[in-house]
């Protein structure tokens, strides 16, 4: 999905959501191998680094954890749940700066962008104004949201 449809199902649908920009079919790889989290300490964070990290198992990928700015705390947290993840799959830590909205969308050079979403109340979603709304709508690699509660990827078999 793109533009206006995705954004509509972001704010709407309770499952996790897939966008692409404009050409991308014609160079996506087979599978994503290089997939990166946008991570704020939240509990849709680290709903989205686990949904990440399952799926960097299942492609023998690696998981970068983006955060932007500066993290509650002094950091601890990001160091512990960076080092669960490379338990697991490759996975480093990478601080973005500036805004969210913006530094997420700049990110190029991943395969899949994942993004917790907190969900919104139905005034909420008519205004709009969530960071992975304005994410999908700019970004330059594939995003993929997912709302609160949602499961790990669902594995496949040939």
């Amino acid at each position: 999905m793109r533009g206006d449809v995705a954004l509509d199902a972001i704010r709407e649908v309770p499952c996790a959501v897939a966008s692409a920009p404009a050409g991308y079919a014609a160079t996506a790889p087979h599978q994503p191998r290089r997939i990166a989290v946008g991570w704020d300490a939240s509990p849709e964070a680290d709903e989205a680094l686990e949904w990440a990290v399952q799926l960097a198992e299942r492609t023998a990928g690696e998981v970068r954890i983006l955060h932007v700015g500066d993290l509650p705390g002094d950091g601890t947290r990001l160091e512990a749940v960076c080092r669960a993840a490379a338990d697991r799959v490759p996975a480093t830590s990478q601080r973005l700066e500036g805004e969210p909205q913006a530094a997420l969308s700049k990110v190029e050079d991943a395969d899949l962008l994942v993004l917790g979403s907190r969900g919104r109340s139905p005034l909420r979603r008519v205004l709009g104004g969530s960071v992975s709304a304005d994410v999908v709508h700019h970004a330059r690699c594939p995003v993929v949201v997912l709302p609160r509660g949602v499961q790990a990827p669902v594995e496949t078999t040939a």
